[in-house]
C-alpha cells in the first residue's frame, strides 16, 4: 500500500480489494456492487477509483472486465512500478487470443473464411493442424 498514491475513495476501495484476495495470489473476483456495499461510496465513485487504480498500475483487469450490474470482475491487484509477474504475462497472452478469435470470427462472418485466412492468416487452433 506504502507504493501507491492512492488516497481517499481509491485507497479505501484498494485496501477493500487487497483483504479480499487470495491468499495464494494477487487476485480478486469482486462486484461494483460489494464494493459499494463494504466502502459505502456511490457508484461513480467505484468506477472513478477503478479508472485512477488501472491508470496507476494497481489493478489490472483479468476476466470479465467489462462487468454489469452483479457480474464479477476478476482483478490482478499489482505494486505500481513493480517488474511484470508471469501470471501478468499469461494474462496479457489470454486477451491477445480472445482478440484475435474476436477479430478472425468477424472477419470470416463477414467476408467468408478464406478472406479472413488471407488477411489473418490461420487461426490459432487451426494453424497446429497438419
Amino acid at each position: 500500500m506504502a507504493a501507491t498514491s492512492a488516497k481517499g475513495t481509491r485507497l479505501l476501495i484498494l485496501e477493500k480489494m487487497w483483504s479480499r484476495a487470495e491468499f495464494d495470489r494477487p487476485s480478486v473476483t469482486v462486484t461494483r456492487e460489494q464494493l459499494m456495499a463494504d466502502t459505502g461510496c456511490s457508484l461513480d465513485s467505484v468506477k472513478r477509483a477503478f479508472r485512477a487504480l488501472r491508470d496507476e498500475g494497481c489493478i489490472r483487469p483479468a476476466r470479465n472486465w467489462k462487468g454489469g450490474r452483479g457480474v464479477p470482475t476478476t482483478w490482478l491487484l499489482r505494486v505500481p512500478g513493480a517488474a511484470d509477474t508471469p501470471a501478468d504475462h499469461e494474462a496479457h497472452r489470454v486477451q491477445e487470443a480472445r482478440q484475435r478469435d474476436a477479430a478472425w470470427r468477424f472477419l470470416s462472418a463477414k467476408y467468408g473464411p478464406l478472406k479472413a485466412m488471407e488477411m489473418m492468416g490461420p487461426r490459432e487452433d487451426e494453424s497446429a493442424c497438419g
